[in-house]
């Protein structure tokens, strides 16, 4: 199983991430940050990084990101 993810800005509830998400520079950017409004909600790692569209490439930098703090 994999180790929660320590979030440790709160100044964004998921709603605000998916705003941001909406006005990111990039799409990567983009798929990051609603990955990321997910996992607030509950959703597990992986099904937050399929679900925003991330393909295995960009889930193993993410998770490498997430995992370096």
């Amino acid at each position: 199983m994999a180790a929660a993810i320590k979030i440790t800005r709160d100044d964004l509830d998921p709603a605000g991430l998916r705003r941001a998400a909406r006005r990111a520079s990039s799409v990567v950017a983009s798929q990051r940050i609603l990955a990321l409004a997910l996992v607030l909600e509950g959703t597990s790692r992986t099904e937050a990084a399929q679900a925003a569209g991330m393909n295995g490439e960009h889930q193993e930098v993410w998770g490498a990101r997430v995992r370096a703090g």
